[in-house]
């Protein structure tokens, strides 16, 4: 099965700087990452560039299980999924120390989206998530997100939590992420496994992208496009167009 991938990102329309980046790494070990960073003073970016690196660093020092796992090994989970959490969790740590040390860089932290091709010989995708940058999968003419958006907004509205609309919030509370990378001493990571079919397109994005376009003008762009390069630009041209508000961030997977 060959793999073809291509990740972009732009500033958007309206931010001065961009905080997000991003992880398009094909050879060994095979890593794509979108990380949204927060705070202010660039310490968002300060944030998400610390996490991608730290993320790809502990990924790629695995040999044979002797790098330890940050909070031990779950054996409900398989060596990839405890892998790529513990890596996500070893960035909380990491960016979380870190935000103590500097003023700029108080209550820094990112999201993380991150899918791992740890065997290419295998035909599975491992992957973690914390906040609300997003991964889907198009199969068969058909869009599904993959992951559960981290935000007060989704959680509140799942779990009926006091039973409060999320109309009776203001619109920045709406979008407060519940879960992030580096905001808390600890963090709990989304972990799950996906084999790969033939013709499945994955998407990783922010929210610069999905808070501009809806799942169905995704999907069709992804299933018109047969170039990963050209359905990244697309996809960014579409969220400029609708405003641009945020940091455009997209990484196109595509398996033949």
């Amino acid at each position: 099965m060959k793999i073809l991938t291509a990740g972009l990102t732009h500033k958007g329309l309206v931010r001065k700087t961009n905080q997000d980046c991003f992880l398009v790494c094909d050879q060994s070990p095979s890593l794509y990452i979108v990380a949204d960073g927060i705070g202010g003073n660039l310490a968002g970016e300060v944030a998400s560039r610390m996490a991608v690196d730290i993320i790809k660093d502990h990924i790629s020092s695995v040999r044979s299980g002797d790098q330890p796992y940050m909070n031990g090994f779950d054996r409900s989970l398989s060596e990839s999924r405890n892998r790529l959490t513990s890596a996500i969790q070893l960035a909380n740590h990491i960016i979380y120390l870190a935000s103590k040390e500097k003023t700029e860089w108080k209550g820094m932290g990112t999201t993380v989206a991150a899918a791992w091709l740890s065997k290419r010989n295998e035909p599975n995708l491992t992957i973690g998530h914390v906040g609300d940058s997003r991964i889907f999968l198009i199969r068969n003419n058909t869009i599904r997100q993959l992951t559960k958006d981290h935000s007060i907004r989704v959680e509140r509205r799942q779990n009926d939590f006091l039973q409060v609309s999320t109309h009776a919030l203001g619109p920045q509370i709406k979008n407060y992420l519940s879960r992030a990378v580096g905001t808390d001493k600890n963090v709990c990571v989304d972990t799950r496994e996906i084999k790969i079919l033939p013709q499945d397109r994955f998407l990783l994005a922010s929210d610069g992208l999905t808070n501009m376009i809806s799942d169905e003008v995704i999907l069709k762009i992804l299933c018109s496009e047969n170039n990963p390069e050209s359905a990244s630009q697309h996809l960014i041209d579409a969220a400029k167009k609708n405003g641009g508000r945020d940091n455009i961030t997209v990484i196109v997977i595509h398996s033949k």
